[in-house]
């Protein structure tokens, strides 16, 4: 959404950086407590503590862990006679206690992969190692890699967040452009970015 009494459209701001794990981070805590903003804050530390980013997240897990350690110390020397007994109501607690125990591993296999899959998916993707150019003018914004590039108007950008290290531009439901901060030569630059982007696109609820 654009705003009357903009900066001066000829301004162009360049920002160049390598792309970092954190970076990231900070979207995911942005677009969490976005959908938090929209839909209560009930809601939001739910979403947090499932995805493992808040203290309920870690509680989560620790509960799940040591849920799991008493039922695999509890139960586990008394599998084997278990299974010689044969009778149908050990065989139902059996069957009970195997699937619990699969689910629990479950759950934290899932907490343990959400919380480094941002570290994961930076390893396997070289491309986001690389070094990349952000131009932000009154045009749009490109942003520019080694081996590709992407420019998006303004028209087709359909909010922005902001945290303390990154700008966050949403293209679409499924698709943000992530700009590090740290690119921007210095805090003027920075801002003739932020004035940029606030000029152009509508301030989405975020950190």
């Amino acid at each position: 959404m654009s705003q009357t009494g903009g900066p001066d459209p000829n301004i162009v701001v360049q920002m160049r950086f390598a792309y970092e794990p954190d970076d990231f981070k900070q979207f995911s805590k942005a677009r969490v407590t976005s959908a938090a903003k929209s839909s209560g804050t009930h809601t939001s530390s739910l979403n947090a503590s499932l995805s493992g980013r808040s203290l309920g997240g870690w509680i989560l897990f620790c509960a799940g862990a040591a849920v799991l350690f008493f039922c695999l110390k509890r139960y586990a020397p008394y599998i084997g006679s278990l299974r010689r007994a044969q009778t149908y109501s050990v065989l139902v607690l059996e069957v009970y206690l195997g699937v619990s125990i699969a689910v629990m591993c479950v759950l934290i296999a899932l907490f343990v992969i959400i919380r480094l899959q941002f570290r994961i998916q930076f390893a396997f993707q070289s491309d986001l190692k690389e070094p990349h150019v952000a131009t932000v003018d009154a045009s749009g914004v490109t942003l520019a890699g080694v081996t590709s590039s992407a420019h998006w108007i303004w028209a087709g950008i359909t909010g922005w967040m902001e945290t303390e290290t990154v700008f966050i531009l949403r293209v679409s439901k499924r698709y943000f452009v992530i700009l590090p901060k740290r690119g921007a030569f210095n805090e003027s630059q920075l801002e003739k970015a932020r004035s940029i982007i606030q000029t152009h696109a509508t301030k989405l609820d975020g950190v």
